[in-house]
């Protein structure tokens, strides 16, 4: 399991929802209707192949059209280490009464964590994201990165400080108090190494993490870093 959401409603003649995502060989999204007799229904909301690799979700009006949209992230490869995946990366869903629809796919190999935040203060909600399974050798700026919201479209661009950990989770809010959302930033400088069903991982070679970054990490030390907000638009 790695995230839950709920929405629920104080009329007890209303059924309750809670929304469960569930990863490891499983990965899927299901919804349990809690209803006012007692009964409880499951739906599969979406099915995906046990390499998918499912990290967190969201779920809030991320567009403003007064719809509930889901938002999930893929891109965990702890059981079996593997090449950058082209469908790693964040989606957001429109929620439909038995289904999702996939409405936007924001890449970005390895992604284990996202935050929503309207980082400019513009009245768009943004993400930010860390991966931990970046592909630190070809694109070390995918580890930690905002998507800024341009129009209906998403703009990458790597956080400050993105080579300063391996980054397995991000928060956001105002932590500085001057009306901003700013980012919390955990790391977990853990490297993963070869199993037993790993017998031949030369294929792996050309993605190796470069060993000025694991040496950066060691000496560094896991930490919390914090991004202050400093856009020009904030108040």
């Amino acid at each position: 399991m790695r995230s839950i959401a709920e929405f629920s409603t104080r009329t007890p003649t209303v059924s309750r929802r809670v929304y469960v995502l569930v990863a490891q060989e499983h990965e899927c999204l299901l919804r349990f209707t809690m209803k006012p007799g007692g009964g409880i229904a499951q739906s599969v909301l979406i099915k995906k192949q046990p390499g998918w690799g499912f990290t967190a979700m969201e779920m809030l009006d991320a567009d403003g059209d007064g719809a509930v949209n889901v938002i999930l992230s893929n891109g965990d490869t702890t059981e079996f280490r593997s090449n950058p995946r082209r469908y790693h990366g964040i989606r957001i869903y429109d929620l439909g009464e038995d289904d999702l629809a996939e409405k936007q796919f924001i890449p970005a190999h390895g992604v284990m964590d996202f935050t929503v935040l309207d980082a400019e203060v513009d009245g768009d909600l943004d993400i930010a994201s860390v991966s931990y399974f970046a592909d630190f050798r070809h694109k070390p700026h995918q580890a930690a990165m905002l998507h800024i919201r341009t129009g209906a479209r998403f703009a990458s661009q790597p956080l400050l400080g993105h080579e300063q950990g391996r980054w397995c989770r991000i928060a956001s809010g105002d932590i500085d108090g001057d009306g901003d959302p700013d980012l919390l930033l955990g790391a977990l400088n853990y490297q993963t190494y070869s199993r037993a069903y790993e017998r031949d991982a030369s294929f792996l070679r050309s993605v190796q993490i470069p060993r000025a970054f694991l040496e950066r990490w060691e000496r560094i030390g896991n930490h919390l870093r914090v991004l202050e907000n400093r856009d020009k638009n904030s108040r």
